[in-house]
């Protein structure tokens, strides 16, 4: 018989992990308050679009200093609706500040509860799916490498990161427990949360359709040399980033050579990706269950991307194209590209200024670093993590990454609980040490530079 929805909150053990979660949230949420607030108070301020610098005073807002940049977008959206440019900004939490809203709540106490909420929430959840296949102490260490996670604010902030974190991570739990309804849901709603929480309908998919024995943990990087197809696709693709790192150097006849190659590879690399493609479908097609297909559940796992046609439709009613939001994405700086165009250009960028001391050369390092951690996350989610957490986490990088830039990929970071697991499995104390003491003072200064109007991300 299966047990009410909320049972998993009223038994022992959970009040237990309950109290756990409770307690660490408050402690980090005190830390967090007290670290931008004496930021804000006695470091400067800076005007974004005349870069003006000005000293603290009373005249400065702390609460509202909360729901900088995006956090306005989605007020605006809970307030006056859409518009064409604001599509990008998807629609459940815009929806649920509006839900409070008719409680008397206004939009922006109403975001940081829910904010608030569904960290909270999201943490005693993937608590609950850590436990599943680890022990309490490697759970615990998972909570917290998410909490200091460099952008890690953000999940308390007038931003939907929570919200994104806590349908995606209750997904996978529901989808491990075997409740496909709930499992269902919850994709659903990560769908028209943030467009990389698309991923997780397929993650959930794969959870439900693949056979057992494949999406157990233990597999190793050979798959990528089993074929010479693989072979070769990994060695061009190598050779192909070593030639767009030349492309940008300073010599005349280094640069032209290495794009006069590169156009020469363009098509050959095509034709490998397109059999590489089939090469995997192959693989995919031999470790689906298919008699899993013709059962209810998988009506009900499928039933997750209604949510976010329903938003494609009001878009295309609204605004004339289901994809308004794709086509508005230039507003803020991203177009869609392949998914090595914006590491590449930062790599770039990094290659020919390493040391040049400017407030976007600090971004792009920050970006590169991040970026360096989740691509390793996702190495280490394939050998120890199951399959269906892994595809999960390629396509919600993937996405962000197609976007032809690494702005944001530092927040967007904060929905691949995959790479919270991985960090969490780290068991050298040196390299615990280091990375709780890098990741701390990451999250207290770029908190500060939030705060203080800062473009950062």
């Amino acid at each position: 018989i299966k047990k009410p929805i909320f049972h998993i909150f009223l038994s022992k053990k959970n009040f237990d992990i309950l109290k756990y979660v409770g307690f660490l949230f408050l402690g980090w949420r005190i830390i967090l308050f007290f670290i931008a607030f004496l930021g804000l108070s006695g470091l400067p301020n800076i005007n974004y679009y005349t870069k003006d610098l000005f000293f603290p005073d009373s005249s400065l807002n702390y609460l509202a200093r909360w729901a900088n940049w995006d956090g306005k977008a989605y007020q605006d959206i809970a307030n006056s609706g859409y518009i064409p440019g604001l599509t990008v900004f998807f629609p459940l939490f815009p929806i649920l500040i509006k839900l409070l809203s008719f409680f008397g709540i206004s939009s922006f106490y109403s975001g940081m509860i829910l904010s608030n909420l569904f960290t909270f929430l999201s943490l005693f959840f993937l608590y609950k799916l850590t436990l599943i296949d680890f022990s309490t102490k490697v759970a615990k260490r998972v909570l917290f490498a998410f909490l200091i996670f460099p952008t890690g604010f953000y999940l308390v902030t007038h931003y939907n990161e929570s919200l994104a974190a806590f349908c995606v991570i209750s997904s996978f739990y529901y989808a491990r427990t075997k409740r496909w309804i709930l499992a269902g849901l919850f994709a659903g709603a990560a769908g028209v949360t943030r467009l990389t929480g698309t991923a997780a309908i397929i993650g959930v998919l794969i959870e439900y359709l693949i056979l057992e024995k494949e999406n157990i943990k233990g597999r190793t990087l050979k798959f990528m040399w089993e074929s010479k197809i693989r072979r070769f696709f990994v060695y061009l693709l190598f050779i192909i980033f070593v030639l767009n790192i030349l492309t940008s150097a300073n010599h005349t006849i280094v640069s032209g050579v290495s794009l006069t190659i590169l156009e020469i590879l363009k098509w050959p690399f095509i034709l490998l990706l397109i059999l590489l493609t089939f090469s995997l479908l192959k693989f995919f097609v031999k470790i689906i269950n298919f008699k899993k297909i013709f059962n209810k559940n998988f009506l009900y796992v499928c039933f997750s991307i209604f949510p976010l046609l329903l938003y494609l439709i009001y878009q295309k009613i609204t605004f004339g194209t289901f994809f308004s939001f794709l086509d508005n994405e230039i507003i803020w700086g991203k177009k869609f590209s392949p998914f090595w165009q914006g590491p590449l250009d930062s790599i770039r960028y990094v290659i020919s200024s390493p040391f040049l001391i400017s407030e976007y050369s600090a971004r792009v390092h920050l970006r590169i670093f991040l970026f360096t951690v989740a691509l390793y996350g996702l190495i280490l989610s394939y050998r120890k993590l199951r399959l269906s957490y892994t595809i999960f986490y390629l396509i919600a990088l993937l996405i962000p990454l197609s976007s032809g830039t690494l702005i944001d990929f530092p927040r967007y970071s904060l929905i691949l609980f995959p790479l919270f697991i991985v960090l969490g499995l780290i068991e050298n104390e040196f390299i615990q040490k280091l990375g709780v003491i890098i990741f701390i003072s990451l999250l207290s200064f770029l908190l500060i530079l939030f705060f203080n109007s800062y473009f950062f991300m």
